[in-house]
């Protein structure tokens, strides 16, 4: 970060070489590293997109290699619907909540999922999975005063500025 601290969240490859995370991860960023699940590999961001106002960052990571994530169709997820969240809480290890879509909030054209699938400060950036395994969210907040108001960003959303940064 700017001020020499680290800030650590995390990230879901959904293209070659594009990672989605939140702003709000590297707002304070002057240099982003992106290690894998192991700690044995890193790659150094190229750029990032910025949406602000969605709080939603696509990082160009170029030489990163893994399995791309199969992406659930816009407005898939419904009430009651099982999911998963998926990140790297506090920078450690992986964790993996169950939950339902216990909301859906329109919002800009998309529906932002509360669930119930509960997730930690630095899982920002992760996963949230239906059933099948396919992306239906990013992991974006929660409310500070705890209980199960855990909420993601739409695919909708990473799929616009997905679109928007191959016509740059």
């Amino acid at each position: 970060n700017t001020d020499d601290s680290t800030s650590l969240g995390s990230a879901v490859l959904f293209e070659p070489g594009k990672l989605a995370t939140n702003c709000h991860v590297t707002r304070r960023a002057k240099h982003i590293v992106v290690l894998d699940a192991a700690e044995t590999m890193k790659w150094t961001v190229r750029s990032q997109r910025r949406d602000i106002h969605h709080d939603l960052c696509i990082l160009s990571v170029p030489g990163i290699a893994s399995e791309v994530l199969s992406v659930a169709e816009p407005g898939a997820p419904r009430i009651g619907q099982l999911v998963y969240a998926v990140g790297y809480p506090k920078g450690g290890k992986l964790a993996i909540s169950g939950g339902e879509v216990e909301g859906l909030h329109a919002y800009e054209g998309a529906k932002i999922i509360r669930t119930s699938a509960q997730f930690d400060y630095g899982a920002s950036g992760g996963a949230l999975f239906d059933g099948d395994g396919r992306l239906l969210g990013i992991l974006t907040f929660k409310a500070r005063a705890g209980g199960a108001y855990h909420f993601a960003v739409p695919v909708k959303w990473l799929a616009a500025q997905s679109d928007a940064a191959e016509a740059d």
